[in-house]
């Protein structure tokens, strides 16, 4: 791998959160297909070792994730980068004016915190390992 390796998974990781915090502007089904751009058809992932497979599981997530939080912000914290790898700490925040599958909508503001490593193969994400306190997540979601 080289240093080009590395800018491409960075111009990647950036596209992507990019186009995630414009959900606002950009509706939902554009971001799908930006998220569908930077995902390999075949990518796979977990979240807190808890599988996903493939992009039609994800993109359910990512529906729900996004219609329950229409503000959505991530911010990445810290990126390092190792091609093919790509590690990643990382903020959410974002109101629950939505319902979420089990939770409905609070109006509480909700910020995550969490870490992903991705794999890339051929410039696109191949594979990815999502990490949060999912707990303290849902816990916000309660109305206070």
């Amino acid at each position: 791998m080289t240093s080009s390796d590395a800018e491409v998974i960075r111009a990647a990781l950036l596209g992507l959160n990019n186009a995630e915090n414009s959900y606002a502007t950009l509706s939902l089904e554009p971001l799908i297909q930006v998220i569908d751009e930077v995902c390999a058809p075949n990518c796979e992932g977990s979240t807190n070792g808890d599988p996903l497979r493939g992009r039609d599981e994800d993109r359910e997530t990512e529906r729900a994730m996004f219609t329950a939080f229409p503000d959505y912000q991530r911010r990445f914290d810290t990126i390092v980068i190792e091609p093919p790898f790509a590690a990643v700490r990382w903020t959410v925040v974002g109101t629950h004016t939505q319902d979420f599958p089990g939770y409905p909508a609070s109006g509480n503001r909700v910020t995550a915190t969490g870490m992903s490593l991705f794999e890339f193969e051929n410039g696109r994400v191949r594979r990815y390992f999502l990490h949060f306190d999912v707990g303290a997540f849902l816990a916000q979601l309660v109305p206070q």
